[in-house]
Formats: C-alpha cells, sequence, structure tokens
C-alpha cells in the first residue's frame, strides 16, 4: 500500500521521537503551534508534549521560571476554549482527537494549578476581567 505524503512525513517525526524537555516553555500560541506540528501527528501527542513541557519547566524544580509558566498557563487556556470553539464546529476530529486533547491539558493546567495557585489566580482574574468587560 502506498502512503501519502502526509502519512510519511508524520511517520517520519514520529520515528525521530520528541524530546523530554522544552526549555523554555512556548509562551505564545504561535511558539506553541511550531512545537506541536514539528513534534506531534495525533492528538496524543499533543497531550504528551503539554506535559513533557510543563515537568521540563515546573515551577517545584526552578522558582525562576514562574513568569514564563504563568505565559504558558496562559497559552493552554486560549489553546483549550479554541479546541472547545473546534469541537462546536467540528466534532472531535478524528486522529485530533480534540476531546482527548482538551482532557490532557485540563489536567495539566490542574497540575500546574496546585505547583503555583498563584500563576492561575492571576490568569483566571485577568480572563474573567476580559468576559466582564465584554458583557458591560
Amino acid at each position: 500500500r502506498k502512503r501519502s505524503a502526509k502519512q510519511q512525513e508524520a511517520k517520519r517525526k514520529a520515528m525521530e521521537g520528541m524530546p523530554y524537555t522544552f526549555t523554555p516553555p512556548p509562551t505564545t500560541s504561535e511558539a506553541l503551534e511550531d512545537l506541536i506540528s514539528s513534534h506531534c501527528s495525533s492528538g496524543l501527542d499533543v497531550n504528551e508534549l503539554v506535559k513533557r513541557v510543563h515537568e521540563s519547566n515546573s515551577v517545584l524544580v526552578n522558582a525562576d521560571r514562574r513568569t514564563v509558566m504563568q505565559n504558558f498557563f496562559d497559552v493552554l487556556v486560549r489553546r483549550y476554549v479554541a479546541i472547545g470553539d473546534r469541537i462546536v464546529e467540528d466534532g472531535d476530529g478524528g486522529k485530533i482527537m480534540r476531546f482527548e486533547q482538551m482532557k490532557g491539558m485540563r489536567e495539566t493546567m490542574y497540575g500546574m494549578a496546585l505547583e503555583h495557585p498563584e500563576t492561575a489566580e492571576r490568569m483566571y482574574g485577568r480572563k474573567l476581567g476580559l468576559v466582564y468587560r465584554t458583557i458591560e
């Protein structure tokens, strides 16, 4: 059976493997999307990437990373909302596995909030402020 160019590229990426550490963490949506397109071929790969970024930059390991991890937390929340919107529009997406991605991100964000509650508090405060201003 002949494979498409897209399938061959996905297999090549999977064979190369994903790094175990990602430092510094992506602090913009574009940077996270670049990592995903470079290292992931399925929704489960995305979950693994997000988990590895968190583990290799945890504020429990290095307290100096609070600011960049706060930015990463914000990127994850924006991605979470965007995936939720895509589920409403297009469903789970097959291999993209949007429901699984949301579950994986939710678990990672929960772990980050437990590690450093102030980060979650600031980020959610900003998001609630945006919602409040939009409603006014």
